[in-house]
């Protein structure tokens, strides 16, 4: 483990939800990021384990996959 940030490109369907969830996303804040991404057309980064497990801004990530 080390203090470095990487910052790598993956496919969409190679990260997967976390195993415990802590947060709850409704539809509204799903929609709210869905349009996020529609009107700028980029992607913010979302934080993953190196195992795939996304461990931050999931909500973006299921707006991005459901687009």
């Amino acid at each position: 483990m080390s203090n470095i940030t990487e910052f790598r490109r993956v496919p969409i369907d190679s990260l997967r939800l976390p195993s415990t969830t802590l947060l709850h996303h409704p539809k509204k804040q799903l929609a709210k990021a869905t349009n996020f991404l529609n009107a700028f057309g980029q992607n913010p980064p979302v934080i993953d384990a190196a195992d795939g497990e996304i461990l931050g801004f999931v909500e973006i990530w299921l707006a991005a996959k459901g687009r």
